[in-house]
């Protein structure tokens, strides 16, 4: 009897482990998401001064100068 409540408590005891690290593991995942986040803004906000002339393949960029890149 005495072996059935050592493993029970044992596995109690990994069950709350696993429930930790699975915590941890989301609060990390969340951050991970904001930080993508943040990072394409940033992104957008550093690639919306370029702009595809109409008509151009994509070869021809410009500025938002005005300036010819490419």
């Amino acid at each position: 009897m005495g072996e059935i409540a050592a493993a029970s408590q044992e596995q109690s005891s990994g069950i709350e482990q696993v429930a930790r690290a699975v915590t941890q593991m989301d609060e990390v995942t969340q951050q991970n998401a904001a930080l993508v986040e943040d990072q394409a803004a940033k992104l957008r906000q550093a690639v919306v001064v370029f702009q595809l002339e109409p008509g151009r393949s994509g070869k021809t960029a410009t500025c938002g100068t005005g300036i010819g890149i490419g």
